[in-house]
């Protein structure tokens, strides 16, 4: 049984379903979250639709610092195309 659950549990785990991949407004809210940082060294973002980031000088961002930033990425986008992506 142990071994079922282990193979079971590797499988999940190497099929991707635990990382997910972001667009591009999560892209430019790192890249602004970590401007004063040295920049982006990588962006995660896990099955629960959490994101968290880390500069490149060893800050680390956390999601409620992403929502923030997504939230003000959603108006500049709705003020430039008016409302159309």
């Amino acid at each position: 049984m142990m071994k079922l659950l282990f193979i079971l549990m590797s499988t999940v785990l190497l099929s991707g379903c635990i990382y997910q991949s972001v667009d591009y407004k999560v892209i430019k809210a790192a890249e602004v979250l970590c401007k004063e940082h040295g920049g982006v060294n990588y962006i995660n973002s896990d099955f629960t639709g959490a994101y968290s980031s880390r500069c490149a000088n060893g800050q680390y961002v956390n999601n409620t610092m992403f929502i923030q930033q997504l939230n003000i990425i959603e108006q500049e986008i709705i003020i430039i195309t008016g409302g159309k992506e």
